[in-house]
């Protein structure tokens, strides 16, 4: 159940609109420097990482997305590395560290129904890019981007690969982060730093503030994911604090990406058809 001051409170997404064209420095200095919210198409400042077409291959018929290539599963190495793996089912939620093999069955599995099963979801969540079998780290070398926008200190960076519906739910990151979709579609809605600190305070009194089980867990969790993805109704009037609370949301398709400021609250959630992938950088 949500508090009362959050339940009357509905909230006003405002769309990010994406931007082109864009030059490092533009990027910089109108956007990371002031801390915005940014989507922009990551081949404008940067070629396309290579997993984007060794990884994935279309499904048939093409409208139905893509499916994971012989190139990633067919592969002894690839088969065998570990990833975190987050898994749901109506019994609830467990996270552990677990083969890709097991993954890739289950997948291929899942993408045989139409729709896929969603009864036991598994999704790679937040594995260490530095984790990968060497030959698969290669096809994502980090963005020189980071360097021409940033001091070029990566603190992180990871992979996140599902079938929708999956969900990151709402948090902040410990450093700024570059979300860069690889297959499929996100979106992810923003609350500033001062709004998710009050809507984190108001149910969660400030515990795990950065991503964890907690936010998404629990009749709390779900009353703030139902509250960010707009499944609460309640009648509010306008005027910022007085009657509504302001968000953003980003539309990200295969080849977007979006800079996420420190300190801004987010919650993503992977929609569409067949595989879903993306990577970020956690930089400065």
């Amino acid at each position: 159940m949500l508090p009362l001051p959050l339940r009357t409170l509905p909230l006003r997404i405002t769309p990010l609109r994406t931007l082109h064209p864009l030059s490092p420095t533009h990027l910089r200095t109108a956007h990371i420097a002031p801390g915005t919210p940014t989507l922009f198409p990551l081949s404008q400042l940067c070629a396309p990482l290579p997993l984007s077409q060794k990884w994935f291959v279309p499904r048939e018929p093409p409208h139905l997305g893509l499916q994971l290539s012989p190139y990633l599963t067919a592969s002894p190495s690839h088969a065998s590395f570990s990833v975190n793996l987050e898994r749901t089912t109506p019994g609830g939620f467990t996270s552990a560290l677990a083969p890709f093999s097991l993954f890739n069955t289950w997948a291929a599995a899942a993408l045989s129904s139409t729709p896929p099963n969603s009864q036991d979801q598994l999704y790679i969540a937040q594995t260490p890019l530095i984790s990968l079998p060497p030959s698969l780290a290669a096809d994502i070398p980090t963005p020189p981007l980071l360097s021409e926008v940033g001091k070029g200190d990566v603190y992180g960076s990871s992979l996140w690969l599902g079938i929708p519906p999956t969900r990151t739910p709402l948090h902040r990151d410990p450093n700024p982060n570059l979300l860069v979709q690889i297959a499929g579609r996100k979106v992810v809605r923003l609350l500033a730093p001062h709004v998710g600190d009050w809507v984190h305070a108001a149910v969660f009194g400030g515990r795990g503030r950065v991503r964890g089980n907690l936010m998404g867990e629990g009749k709390e969790g779900e009353g703030v994911e139902g509250w960010i993805w707009g499944a609460w109704k309640e009648q509010g009037g306008d005027g910022g604090w007085d009657g509504v609370v302001e968000g953003f949301e980003a539309q990200l398709e295969a080849g977007d990406a979006l800079y996420i400021p420190l300190g801004w609250w987010h919650s993503v959630r992977g929609v569409g058809e067949g595989i879903n992938a993306s990577v970020n950088w956690w930089f400065r």
